[in-house]
């Protein structure tokens, strides 16, 4: 299976996928990103041949931001909130990543991702590898 991303890189070794995340300066999910990263997960989700999926950063000082505020800002306000039934594409994608019968990595070098509400899609990873600020890898069990 071809993946074909901008913003993301897919290399295939046997069954394991590295998905390189690279939209600088610092990761933040733009509509781009999100676009891609909903896309990817749903075409991982379905791939047999692979077994393991690791997540990392083209730049060794951030995993990933949160979402672009600055598009945010242009979500309209007028009129009340609604609540709506059906899973958005973003947690389709989280849900994605969490059930998906793959060993799934977040490999975290340099800075953390911010911590909760802002790390998602690392906290669904089964695992986490993180090497901070620090010359030991720290593994952390998240499933």
């Amino acid at each position: 299976m071809a993946y074909d991303y901008e913003l993301l890189g897919v290399n295939i070794s046997g069954r394991i996928a590295t998905v390189t995340i690279n939209n600088p300066p610092i990761n933040i999910i733009t509509p781009a990103l999100y676009q891609e990263l909903v896309g990817l997960v749903a075409e991982l989700k379905d791939d047999d041949s692979l077994t393991v999926i690791v997540f990392k950063s083209a730049d060794p000082d951030f995993f990933i931001a949160h979402y672009d505020v600055s598009n945010i800002l242009k979500f309209p306000t007028e009129g009340d909130a609604e609540r709506n039934l059906e899973l958005s594409d973003f947690h389709t994608m989280c849900e994605r990543v969490r059930t998906m019968n793959k060993v799934t990595i977040a490999q975290i070098e340099g800075r953390p991702p911010p911590r909760p509400p802002h790390d998602e899609l690392a906290e669904l990873m089964a695992l986490r590898a993180e090497q901070v600020n620090h010359p030991i890898w720290f593994v952390w069990l998240t499933a």
